[in-house]
């Protein structure tokens, strides 16, 4: 039981949005966003093409 419980924590997902910009608010080219204290991960980019 408690083996089921630690692989279903590891491998619960949450969703962080937001924008990478500088303090004039434009957006960083080529800018890269870790969490500390891990080494995998999963991205997805996502954009709104215009019109």
């Amino acid at each position: 039981m408690l083996f089921l419980l630690i692989t279903t924590l590891s491998f619960s997902q949450i969703t962080v949005s937001g924008n990478v910009t500088d303090n004039n608010g434009e957006p960083i080219a080529g800018a890269n966003v870790i969490v500390k204290g891990t080494s995998k991960g999963y991205f997805r980019l996502q954009w709104k093409l215009p019109n």
